[in-house]
């Protein structure tokens, strides 16, 4: 009974370690794995933020343009108006 007892015993000893060792290869892997859905979701979100930073930068530039081309048209009428109206 000894004999089977010490032969079984370094069989499981070596069958845990080998558990062991793939659970701590299995937890690098996941914590790789994790890490690298970190960096891309940042990433996607770093990209998302500059489209929509773009996007709003091209709607503001437009509307400044419009509101100065509107602006000079207002003050070119209400001068010419009113250089009519001293003159007329």
């Amino acid at each position: 009974m000894k004999v089977e007892t010490s032969r079984s015993r370094p069989r499981i000893r070596r069958s845990l370690r080998d558990f062991e060792e793939a659970f701590r290869a299995e937890a690098a892997r996941d914590k790789r794995r994790l890490a690298q859905l970190r960096r891309d979701a940042h990433s996607r979100a770093n990209r998302r933020r500059a489209i929509q930073i773009r996007r709003t930068g091209k709607v503001r530039f437009g509307l400044l343009v419009v509101s100065m081309i509107l602006t000079a048209v207002v003050v070119t009428v209400v001068m010419l108006e009113t250089l009519a109206w001293l003159l007329g």
